[in-house]
C-alpha cells in the first residue's frame, strides 16, 4: 500500500519534475526547490489532520531534507525512480506498521536526523550532482 503511493509520487517528483527543475541548476538546488514544493504540498492534509503549526513546520522542513536524500539516491542509482520510491516507502511505512508510532513520533527529531544525513551527503558528494563522491584527502607527512 505504501509503495503504491510512493511510486505514484516519485514518478511525478523524480521521474518528471526533477529533470525539468534541474535544467540549469545544481542537483542540490533542484532538490531544495522540489523539497519546498513537496513540503507545501502536504500542508493542507496536515491541517485537515489537525496537526499543530510547529508539527507541520518541522514535517515540511523534514520533507526538504528528505528530498535531498532522495535526489542523492536517485542520482547514485542510475536515476532510478524505483530506488526513490523504495526510500519514500521506508519513511512512510511506520505509520501503518506500528500502532503506537504516532504517540512517539516527533517531526523535529526526524528533521534533525534527515538534515544531518543531507548535510553529510552534500559535503561528501558535492552539491552540483550529488553523485561525485569526494573521499577525504590523506594528509601528507
Amino acid at each position: 500500500m505504501f509503495f503504491v503511493g510512493a511510486i505514484g509520487e516519485e514518478l511525478g517528483w523524480q521521474g518528471y519534475a526533477y529533470a525539468r527543475v534541474k535544467t540549469a541548476r545544481s542537483a542540490l538546488s533542484a532538490a531544495l526547490i522540489l523539497g519546498a514544493v513537496w513540503g507545501l504540498w502536504h500542508v493542507i492534509p496536515f491541517i485537515e489532520m489537525g496537526r499543530s503549526v510547529d508539527w507541520t513546520l518541522w514535517q515540511c522542513l523534514g520533507a526538504v531534507a528528505m528530498r535531498i536524500i532522495i535526489v542523492w539516491l536517485f542520482e547514485n542509482a542510475g536515476q532510478s525512480v524505483f530506488v526513490a520510491a523504495l526510500f519514500h516507502t521506508m519513511i512512510n511505512s511506520p505509520w501503518g506498521v506500528f500502532t503506537e508510532f504516532e504517540t512517539y513520533f516527533d517531526p523535529l527529531v526526524l528533521f534533525v536526523i534527515l538534515a544531518l544525513v543531507a548535510v553529510m551527503v552534500v559535503a561528501l558528494w558535492g552539491p552540483s550532482t550529488l553523485a561525485r563522491f569526494r573521499p577525504a584527502r590523506k594528509h601528507e607527512s
